[in-house]
């Protein structure tokens, strides 16, 4: 395969002035140079249009289009912000292990960097959280111990805390201190449930004086 010949911008640029500058045709010029007369006639449009931002080579833009690239990037840019930011409603003021789930599951959707800069977390912190979470699941103890805590969760009806949780772990045969109870508990998604306590917001059983009825109002109906 014959390789294609490749000459530089000054060649160029003195091959245009044959025609522009110098008052060749372009047969002549192409011929002086041992050029291809449609070649030459291409690199002098280019030039006419270009102006001194002509024969740029590969990759290299004018002002004018490195600037809409720029915005055209930045509009894309925004564009998935927007995306990221409707399929992860709510998840800002979730914990930082919750927005890494996120970006793991999305993670051939947008980039990690865009993701992570929306969601308020670092990408060294993500990155982290992919090697912890990647060791863990290759320990088979480690997910045996999240399913205990996860039942026990379920059976006490959510009122177990680290201590209670500590010690029922304890019981089955996981030598566990409260730390770890605690950072299984927060990856297993584990809280406590308090119940609503009941307040007494009306007392009818007091010895204040009871104010006349000055509007006459019936408040007892006969049905």
């Amino acid at each position: 395969m014959r390789r294609r010949k490749k000459y530089s911008k000054e060649f160029k640029l003195d091959a245009v002035s044959l025609v522009v500058d110098q008052g060749y045709s372009r047969a002549e010029a192409a011929r002086s140079l041992g050029l291809n007369g449609n070649m030459l006639g291409r690199w002098v449009s280019e030039h006419r249009a270009d102006g001194g931002q002509s024969f740029r080579g590969n990759g290299k833009l004018t002002p004018e289009q490195e600037e809409i690239r720029k915005l055209r990037s930045q509009v894309k840019n925004l564009k998935m912000e927007k995306e990221i930011l409707k399929k992860s409603d709510g998840l800002l003021c979730q914990r930082n292990e919750m927005k890494y789930l996120f970006v793991t599951q999305h993670k051939k959707t947008w980039p990690i960097d865009l993701m992570c800069r929306v969601l308020g977390v670092s990408r060294q912190g993500y990155y982290h959280y992919r090697r912890i979470t990647e060791a863990r699941l290759a320990d088979p103890e480690h997910q045996e111990m999240l399913d205990w805590m996860k039942d026990i969760a379920v059976a006490s009806q959510y009122t177990y805390g680290r201590r209670r949780m500590k010690r029922a772990m304890n019981a089955l045969g996981f030598p566990i201190s409260r730390t770890k109870t605690v950072n299984l508990m927060k990856e297993a998604v584990i809280q406590v449930r308090h119940k609503k306590k009941f307040k007494v917001t009306t007392n009818s059983n007091h010895k204040l004086p009871l104010f006349e009825n000055l509007l006459e109002r019936q408040f007892d109906v006969e049905l």
